[in-house]
Order: structure tokens, then C-alpha cells, then sequence
């Protein structure tokens, strides 16, 4: 038998968006393409969120902050595309 689990509610006031600054054509398009995505489905919901850009490459100190949070995936992500081309 599934055990039904009560759900949380949760107030998101903040968004992060991570990408990357200098970046390859088709690393920008994709960046573009979840970018949109992100705006309409924050619009779509009806609901006031901050959405703050940060770019890995050339803002790597601040993202670091935010990738913190992620735990070990956040740094991981920082090894990888910090010092990259694309």
C-alpha cells in the first residue's frame, strides 16, 4: 500500500540563474532557450520572483556562493566549467 505523504509548502522569493558568459554559439542558444523557458514558466505561475543572472566564468566567486547550496553537484559544476571554452 503507498504511503501518501503530506506536501510542503514552499516560498521561492529567488531564482539563480547560473550560465556562462563566453561560451560557444550552441552552449548561448541553449542558455537562451532555458532562459525563456524559466521567464514563462515564472509568468505563467502568476507569482513575484527575483531572478538574478550570475555567470560561472567571469563571476565564478559569486556563483560559487549559490552553487554552495547545491552541496557537492554545485561544485562539481564549478570544476567543469570554470577555465572551459564552450
Amino acid at each position: 500500500m503507498r504511503r501518501l505523504v503530506p506536501l510542503r509548502l514552499v516560498i521561492v522569493v529567488q531564482v539563480v540563474f547560473v550560465e556562462k558568459e563566453n561560451c560557444c554559439q550552441c552552449t548561448r542558444t541553449r542558455q537562451e532557450n532555458t532562459w525563456r523557458s524559466l521567464q514563462d514558466a515564472i509568468g505563467a505561475a502568476g507569482v513575484p520572483v527575483d531572478v538574478v543572472k550570475v555567470f560561472i566564468d567571469t563571476q565564478s566567486d559569486a556563483a560559487q556562493v549559490y552553487l554552495d547550496m547545491c552541496g557537492s553537484a554545485g561544485n562539481e559544476a564549478v570544476k567543469r566549467h570554470v577555465g572551459r571554452r564552450g
